[in-house]
């Protein structure tokens, strides 16, 4: 028998159940609150002992930035072009340099690892970066521009003041 069913069948006949009055067995408000109401306050320490310290705070966040990039090795992609019979390919991920290619590739990704690039050299083809934004129907590729070296300029002389 739970111990709830015990007290209310002690209390049975006794008008008022150990509470001193008749309205103050009425709603929550005797119990700190109904369900986890309380839990930062008088329901602090039950929390603490049954549940744990991972009830209260935040935990981690959700990046914005969690998106996966698509990894392929040089291998499968040579695979891919030469099924295409296509001596261009774009690819929307990264590079990896497993596999082996065979023939001159034009391949535009958005990185690649310096040992496919290697490969990719070897057999006669090139490799172009290229930038992906949007998402769904809005997604869209571009080239990606090389950043421009500003010219280091020597600081101008002063000029003498003419009065």
């Amino acid at each position: 028998m739970a111990r709830k069913d015990r007290k209310t069948r002690k209390r049975l006949g006794h008008r008022l159940h150990g509470r001193g009055n008749v309205k103050k067995g009425r709603g929550g408000g005797s119990k700190g609150g109904k369900g986890m109401g309380g839990a930062k306050g008088c329901k602090k320490i039950w929390i603490l002992k049954n549940i744990g310290a991972d009830y209260f705070g935040r935990h981690g966040f959700a990046s914005i930035y969690d998106e996966k990039i698509e990894e392929k090795n040089i291998g499968e992609l040579a695979e891919k072009a030469r099924k295409e019979n296509s001596k261009e390919l774009v690819f929307e991920g990264k590079v990896l340099g497993g596999g082996v290619i065979d023939f001159p590739l034009n391949l535009s990704a958005i990185s690649i690892t310096a040992k496919a690039k290697g490969k990719l050299e070897k057999a006669g083809g090139k490799f172009s970066a290229i930038n992906v934004y949007g998402e769904g129907k809005n997604k869209r590729i571009k080239p990606a521009t090389p950043k421009e070296e500003k010219p280091k300029t020597k600081p101008q002389e002063e000029k003498p003041k003419t009065k």
